[in-house]
């Protein structure tokens, strides 16, 4: 954790690719990170290190290689509140209350770009938050063009 407490004091992008595992304490000192946090390297997350991520308040926090976000995590880490974009570029799906969750969240941006399968009852709840996003010029989303967030 000290290791990240000083890595995490930077302004600077923080790209920490290569690990593969997180635990709470080293995630808790990551989340102190003001700028963007680059985590691509975790294709899963625990609970436990996904609470301690949601308390990230910096420019952007991506988690680009976790596959699958189940709502206990997702709820977790929809709590940081980046200044511009919250990413999960890999997760293939979204349970309706998984959609709900991340769009609960505070953030300018919610990148999903990796989507392959989405239930419409998830693609219901994007849209609606899309034309939120859109209708108070406070951000949007980004999913792949297969999935059109027009209002329907």
């Amino acid at each position: 954790p000290e290791v990240a407490k000083l890595l995490a004091s930077s302004d600077r992008w923080l790209r920490l690719n290569g690990l593969t595992t997180l635990e709470p304490d080293v995630a808790e000192a990551l989340a102190g990170h003001p700028g963007w946090l680059t985590l691509n390297g975790l294709e899963s997350i625990t609970p436990e290190a996904a609470e301690a991520l949601g308390k990230f308040h910096g420019e952007t926090l991506d988690l680009n290689q976790l596959q699958v976000l189940d709502i206990e995590v997702a709820e977790r880490l929809a709590e940081a509140k980046p200044s511009n974009t919250l990413s999960f570029n890999s997760v293939k799906t979204l349970s309706p209350e998984v959609a709900a969750a991340l769009v609960a969240g505070n953030h300018r941006h919610l990148s999903l770009q990796g989507l392959e399968d989405l239930p419409e009852e998830s693609l219901k709840i994007l849209r609606r938050h899309q034309r939120r996003k859109l209708e108070a010029n406070t951000g949007g989303m980004l999913l792949p063009s297969k999935f059109d967030l027009s209002n329907r």
